[in-house]
């Protein structure tokens, strides 16, 4: 890396850094002036607020807005360049357009880094602290539950009905266990009642009945004094989730819940796919918005650092208008979910690659 580079990637990320600095401290003030109220109602202490709200509500707040103070930082600083006759400088001397954005390329890249470990691993965790508090003292939500007619496969030829379920006991009525083989339907076990018992997955079912097929034949059998202890693939969050679950998970174990969710036949996974997408596509747009904003800010114009600021800003804002508005579109049951996510990611990825062409003219 020579001097160049060194500088350019120096002032790049001490002005990143420095903006989301900024910017989290004005985005603290607008949010306790909004939950002022609600903090004074609720039975918070200040010792939550400060060590447990605030120190997991600024990581995902960052994490939204990471790209749009990436291009305003290369704006800024690159603008004030401009303006000094810098980048003229450079272009006389014989560098290109696509040299001099190599440190530029090189900060996004560690900028990406950071987003990308934070948004797969480490936010999940700090969500789900930010949430909890959200759900105790502000929002005061209680989790939604899937307690009837609950369909699910727990066997590749095992399929179980549930009729309903009570989060209060941990007790699931009127249960329905079908067992197919080759197709075929071969065995129905019904019960009236099934407990959950203990950590992870042991259940009581009791008060069975049992019927076997055999082409056209039938054997009927009533256990209503049997009680059975046994292990399924089924759990008691199976029946619970709260808004924004997918935020609390890390993207193994959104994986792991799809790869679940596939094999049992549940729908509604669109939420969990959209989150897991965006995780990737959020650090890949600091790289484009990055060359726009050094294609933007690279020429000298005559309103200066204040029409590339404005130029930027627009820019900026237009992302993630566009990235909010493709990611609500995704939960259209006919629309891929990768696609709504990365939509705005390939739109600005054209603008970079026509904003270079005339960067380079």
């Amino acid at each position: 890396m020579g001097k160049l580079d060194a500088y350019l990637l120096g002032k790049y990320l001490k002005t990143f850094f420095f903006t989301a600095f900024l910017f989290s401290i004005i985005a603290v003030v607008i949010d306790f002036s909004e939950k002022v109220e609600r903090f004074v109602e609720s039975p918070v202490t200040t010792r939550e607020i400060l060590l447990q709200y605030y120190p997991t509500y600024l990581p995902d707040i960052n994490s939204i807005l990471w790209p749009l103070f990436a291009l305003i930082s290369v704006v800024f600083f690159c603008s004030r360049m401009a303006k000094n006759s810098e980048f003229v400088a450079m272009f006389s001397s014989g560098f290109s357009f696509l040299r001099i954005s190599r440190p530029f390329i090189l900060g996004a890249a560690v900028i990406a880094s950071l987003l990308y470990v934070g948004n797969h691993y480490f936010l999940p965790k700090t969500n789900k602290i930010k949430l909890d508090f959200m759900n105790k003292y502000i929002e005061r939500q209680q989790p939604s539950t899937r307690v009837r007619a609950t369909h699910m496969f727990i066997s590749p030829d095992t399929k179980v009905y549930i009729n309903s379920y009570n989060t209060l006991d941990s007790t699931a009525n009127d249960i329905r266990f079908e067992t197919y083989k080759d197709d075929e339907l071969v065995k129905i076990l019904m019960a009236k009642r099934m407990q959950y018992k203990e950590s992870p997955n042991h259940w009581t079912i009791s008060d069975l009945e049992e019927r076997h097929f055999d082409g056209t034949k039938e054997e009927f059998e009533i256990r209503r004094s049997d009680r059975i202890d046994t292990v399924l693939n089924i759990y008691p969050e199976d029946f619970v989730s709260w808004q924004n679950d997918q935020k609390r998970l890390t993207s193994p174990q959104i994986e792991d819940y799809l790869e679940r969710a596939k094999f049992r036949g549940a729908g509604n996974t669109k939420p969990f796919e959209i989150e897991y997408y965006k995780r990737t596509a959020d650090p890949v747009s600091i790289f484009i918005l990055t060359i726009i904003g050094v294609a933007v800010a690279s020429r000298k114009v005559r309103g200066g650092t204040g029409l590339h600021l404005a130029q930027g800003v627009m820019i900026g804002s237009l992302y993630i208008f566009l990235s909010r508005f493709s990611t609500t579109f995704a939960t259209d049951p006919n629309v891929s979910p990768w696609l709504g996510v990365w939509a705005p990611n390939l739109v600005f990825a054209v603008v970079a690659w026509y904003l270079v062409r005339r960067a380079q003219e």
